[in-house]
């Protein structure tokens, strides 16, 4: 049996010894560590000079290079559209469900994943008439899309076919505020001539 002072001696010893550790330390170091030792981060070696992330001198290029990067950006302010504008600002100021019917266009049309929803998604943003949103390459992706699907889908090659000429009749009549580029007609070459 420990005396009650030797007892208390050892308690003041293995608690003092702990708390002076840092919280990580003190909850796995052992009572018989002292507060006094050296921790093992100490121990490390400093890095050199030609370690490669310490800054080296700067050549003409890295100064030309800061001094781009440090430029100011210029900023283009836009005024709120006011509630009682009429539908001309709406050209310019996309509503958020447009925005993202658009998105999902863009996710339905990646490798072809939903081909029959993007489509059906596109015929509703048509309806809706935003011109900012329906641009020539929505309308070119959607060709792209449909050649695709008549490679792939072979029981409705034809279906697809003909959704590609429909929209491309509809680009260059100009009914929707779309116009063909050169992208659309190579496009529709490369399907006329397949």
């Amino acid at each position: 049996m420990i005396p009650r002072t030797a007892r208390r001696r050892l308690e003041k010893t293995v608690l003092s010894s702990r708390q002076g550790l840092p919280r990580p330390a003190r909850l796995l170091s052992t009572p018989t560590m002292k507060t006094s030792a050296p921790a093992t981060a100490s121990a490390a070696h400093a890095p050199t000079l030609d370690f490669p992330f310490f800054p080296q001198p700067e050549s003409t290029f890295e100064k030309g290079l800061a001094s781009f990067l440090h430029r100011p950006t210029p900023l283009t302010i836009v005024p709120m559209p006011t509630p009682d504008m009429s539908e001309a600002p709406n050209r310019w100021y996309t509503n958020t469900k447009s925005v993202n019917m658009t998105a999902i266009i863009d996710a339905c049309l990646h490798n072809l994943y939903d081909v029959p929803r993007a489509q059906d998604l596109f015929a509703r943003l048509r309806t809706l008439g935003n011109s900012t949103l329906l641009t020539t390459a929505l309308y070119n992706a959607f060709l792209e899309a449909y050649i695709a699907m008549a490679h792939k889908d072979e029981h409705q090659r034809e279906y697809w076919i003909q959704e590609a000429w429909t929209l491309y009749d509809v680009i260059e009549s100009g009914t929707e505020e779309v116009l063909p580029n050169a992208k659309t007609y190579s496009i529709m070459l490369l399907l006329w001539h397949q």
